[in-house]
């Protein structure tokens, strides 16, 4: 297994999270939770997902041919289910910056339990 290059900027637990093996863990790990109806109550929590999902595109466009593969194999079922598990916001969920509803569609979807959570958040 290749070892990934750690952003010195980062701390170690924060450049693991960043590795495409924990964004993809971390996104599988949300869809479950949301599929399960999504009990955390912190908005922040969510948002950490959402940056999963994030890395893994990022990474989609410049990680090896072997990662790519293992993405192409198993975000789209991710991707599907995660879609059924949310349902469209009024805009985008981050607070921190603001996002493309096409590129970044992820931003753009709330946990179906969590409806509130649909009002733009830097609107």
């Amino acid at each position: 297994m290749p070892k990934y290059r750690q952003d010195t900027h980062l701390p170690k637990n924060d450049a693991d999270a960043k590795s495409v093996e924990s964004a993809l863990a971390g996104w599988a790990q949300a869809v479950e939770a949301l599929e399960a109806g999504y009990a955390d109550e912190a908005i922040e929590a969510y948002r950490w997902a959402l940056e999963c999902r994030d890395v893994l595109q990022g990474s989609m466009e410049s990680s090896n041919f072997k990662q790519r593969t293992k993405l192409a194999a198993r975000l789209p079922e991710l991707d599907r289910r995660f879609k059924a598990a949310t349902v469209e916001a009024a805009g985008c969920v981050s607070s921190e910056r603001e996002c493309d509803p096409v590129t970044e569609w992820w931003y753009f979807r709330v946990p179906t339990s969590h409806v509130d959570w649909a009002e733009p958040a830097n609107g």
